[in-house]
């Protein structure tokens, strides 16, 4: 069932999708996108870093050799990425231990 709210001034529509994204927590949401993102400046087409590299790179240096060179980074940041989305809680042992 849907019913309308004044939040903020703003109407919004309360249902269970708004009650979900309420519950993420932040600092685990911001892990997951930063993850991703380092996922996709080390990938291709996009790539920004490896290109990066290879503008200061010397001339022998392929291209397809800095692709080849990321690609173990690439799996481990994936890795990385399913832990910390299978296992929410390891995000936030850290910043628990810095509150106490």
């Amino acid at each position: 069932m849907l019913k309308l709210s004044l939040s903020k001034r703003v109407w919004v529509k309360e249902s269970k999708i708004v009650d979900d994204v309420r519950d993420i927590e932040p600092i685990w949401f911001a892990m997951v996108v930063i993850l991703s993102i380092e996922i996709e400046v080390i990938t291709p087409p996009v790539g920004f870093n490896v290109y990066a590299v290879k503008g200061v790179a010397e001339s022998d240096v392929s291209i397809e050799d800095l692709f080849r060179g990321v690609i173990p980074f690439f799996f481990m940041n994936l890795v990385a990425l399913a832990i910390i989305i299978a296992f929410p809680i390891l995000s936030q042992i850290l910043p628990s231990l810095m509150m106490d």
